[in-house]
């Protein structure tokens, strides 16, 4: 997997968050940037802490990526902030990893059923045989 140049993280925050965990937000979203498979365009990360203390998992992190036009979005809610983001950073590495699996197929891939085999009647044709209306009749 080769590395891409790496954009700027804006951070964003909201309530009483740490100031450390806007710094381990930003350093942990550009170091899984570094290995997308397609350009990154734009990253944010937002992390919010709620005000209430009863709130179960009072904070939470997102991240925004534009990975060439693809756009992911992962978020998490722990009762840390530093937990929150370590939970944020899992997910995007796995939405990462998942890219980067599904980007040539997807890239090369013809979602119109009417250029598969056999064309717009045969897909429709299937689509009749196994209706849930056709098989109720009794």
């Amino acid at each position: 997997m080769k590395t891409t140049p790496v954009v700027h993280v804006q951070t964003e925050t909201r309530g009483d968050v740490p100031r450390f965990a806007t710094r381990l937000a930003a350093a942990k979203v550009e170091s899984l940037l570094r290995m997308a498979p397609e350009p990154v365009l734009f990253a944010r990360v937002t992390l919010t802490m709620a005000a209430d203390r009863a709130v179960a998992r009072p904070a939470t992190a997102r991240a925004n990526v534009d990975l060439n036009g693809r756009l992911i979005h992962v978020g998490a809610a722990a009762v840390t902030a530093r937990e929150a983001v370590e939970r944020m950073g899992d997910r995007l590495r796995i939405r990462l990893e998942r890219a980067a699996r599904n980007w040539a197929a997807t890239r090369g891939a013809s979602r119109c059923p009417c250029r598969t085999s056999g064309g717009m009647k045969a897909f429709l044709g299937r689509a009749r045989r196994f209706s849930p209306a056709r098989r109720r009749t009794a």
